[in-house]
């Protein structure tokens, strides 16, 4: 399952209201579980650029999850983005990056399964078929 999750560290906390906000870990926890029961022995792979308090506090065994820190990797937002698309399962937060590779993944895939958050400041971008979760 690919986890994207979007933190907006560049961004001054009193402009976050604009981007939608920080997604909060119950949003995660509950998309998580979610892919525990559908999915048999599931490993989670987080796509994120900083490790914190929501990441360390997953409901995930350290067994079954793979940190990606997309600024100490070797790939390229573009190299991030193929490697997402090849999942079939995706959690994602209000980020237009993880929702391109999500939407990529849906033309090179049947039977996708896609969590968005509903923190999306346009909400029209978020398809139908997708789940939304708060």
């Amino acid at each position: 399952v690919a986890l994207g999750i979007r933190m907006f560290e560049e961004a001054p906390k009193k402009n976050l209201h604009k981007l939608g906000g920080v997604e909060n870990e119950e949003f995660y926890n509950h998309s998580i579980n979610y892919f525990k029961k559908k999915l048999k022995d599931p490993t989670f792979v987080i796509f994120s650029n900083i490790k914190n308090e929501i990441i360390n506090n997953l409901d995930i065994p350290e067994n079954k999850l793979i940190f990606l820190n997309s600024l100490n990797s070797n790939l390229s937002a573009q190299d991030t983005v193929i490697l997402m698309s090849k999942f079939k399962y995706f959690i994602i937060s209000n980020s237009t990056f993880y929702w391109w590779a999500a939407y990529i993944s849906e033309m090179n895939n049947e039977n996708i399964d896609i969590i968005s958050s509903k923190n999306f400041v346009n909400q029209n971008t978020i398809p139908k078929r997708w789940q939304k979760i708060n």
